[in-house]
């Protein structure tokens, strides 16, 4: 059974990776979804959290075929505290996400979300995660007539953010503050602070607005960036829950406060945001899935038997991921073999060789003789 929902979760990831998340999220509650309180004690009966998690190269992402990020660590490391099961559902607007938070869509909201006075009219916060600076994001080149020294030199600048973020609201009091218009510019929905930043560097708008943490390390793969402009006073970072989850909001917090007192948080946070070389690393891979869309080094071989048996080809590829975590070379205790584990008797009778062979691995199973 856990592999089952293993598999349904990894299709569910990989499918709206491929899709690179077009489409809104459908935000209604269904007739299976709670209409009362739904806290902690639900939760806990259900078996799994819910958690409507940021798609980033920070937050969460696929490397190499898994699960990786920040948040998506934490909440597993909070999983197992409270024995429940994870279920990650991607957000793809992040002006609707109270919505999806209220109407049950999600237990928690996990996105690097900054506490604000509209935000908490709609949800309650952790304690935070993260302190942080939202700073203006531009090239690094004085020579540019575009270079701002000074925030006051914004006045009549265009400043491109991610639609219903805090940075819109940050630019909105920033322009009152300077006494002029700063035209904040909300993009589409699905578009991540991270573009956004790489858009500055390809020269194909010349500002953003992003949290400090996140500007350092996307400067480590991004150098010719300008982060120093600090556009807010610190702020708060945490998770969101619903108002009516009192009980869920409490065991976060008591968590927390043991948790990031520990060393494991700190190998964490310094994986995701302080060791540039592993950043470096991860968005050179052609297996950085949210960037290459590549999944796995077999990915073609994949396709090619997945459309003999008119299955979608990323569902076999989750498969291939839980099976031998794509190692061709990989054994188990019962003997099989290979990237879709391949018993021997199976492989004498499609005449193949069961000890590592991709490209048999894919034939024996898909049925080819």
């Amino acid at each position: 059974m856990l592999i089952i929902k293993q598999l349904l979760y990894f299709i569910l990831l990989l499918t709206l990776t491929a899709c690179k998340f077009a489409g809104n999220n459908n935000d209604s509650a269904t007739e299976n979804e709670p209409t009362d309180v739904y806290d902690l004690a639900e939760i806990k009966e259900h078996g799994e959290l819910r958690a409507l998690v940021d798609y980033s190269t920070t937050s969460y992402f696929l490397y190499r075929g898994r699960p990786m990020g920040f948040e998506y660590e934490l909440l597993s490391k909070f999983c197992e505290d409270q024995d429940l099961e994870l279920k990650i559902i991607p957000i793809t607007d992040l002006s609707s996400v109270m919505d999806s938070l209220n109407n049950y869509t999600g237990d928690l909201i996990a996105a690097n979300l900054t506490k604000t006075k509209r935000r908490l009219e709609h949800a309650a916060f952790t304690d935070p995660l993260i302190l942080t600076k939202q700073v203006l994001v531009q090239r690094n080149d004085k020579n540019e007539e575009s270079f701002i020294t000074r925030l006051s030199e914004l006045e009549g600048k265009e400043v491109f953010v991610p639609k219903g973020s805090s940075f819109y609201e940050r630019l909105v009091s920033l322009s009152d503050e300077i006494g002029g218009d700063i035209y904040a510019k909300e993009t589409a929905q699905n578009i991540t602070v991270e573009e956004l930043i790489a858009k500055v560097a390809n020269a194909e708008i010349d500002y953003t607005i992003a949290d400090e943490h996140v500007a350092k390390i996307n400067k480590a793969y991004f150098r010719n960036i300008h982060i120093k402009n600090a556009v807010s006073l610190e702020q708060q970072l945490g998770w969101a829950v619903r108002k009516s989850s009192p009980e869920l909001l409490s065991a976060i917090n008591l968590w927390l406060k043991k948790f990031k007192k520990t060393t494991t948080y700190r190998v964490i946070y310094l994986k995701y945001y302080g060791n540039t070389k592993l950043y470096q690393s991860r968005m050179n891979s052609d297996f950085f899935t949210s960037k290459s869309g590549t999944i796995s080094p077999y990915d073609e071989v994949i396709k090619q038997y997945a459309n003999t048996i008119n299955w979608d080809w990323r569902l076999l590829t989750s498969l291939i991921y839980q099976e031998s975590g794509f190692d061709p070379n990989s054994s188990s205790w019962a003997g099989a073999q290979g990237l879709m584990q391949l018993m021997p008797e199976t492989a004498s009778e499609y005449g193949l060789d069961s000890t590592g062979n991709p490209r048999d691995n894919d034939r024996s199973w898909s049925g080819i003789p």
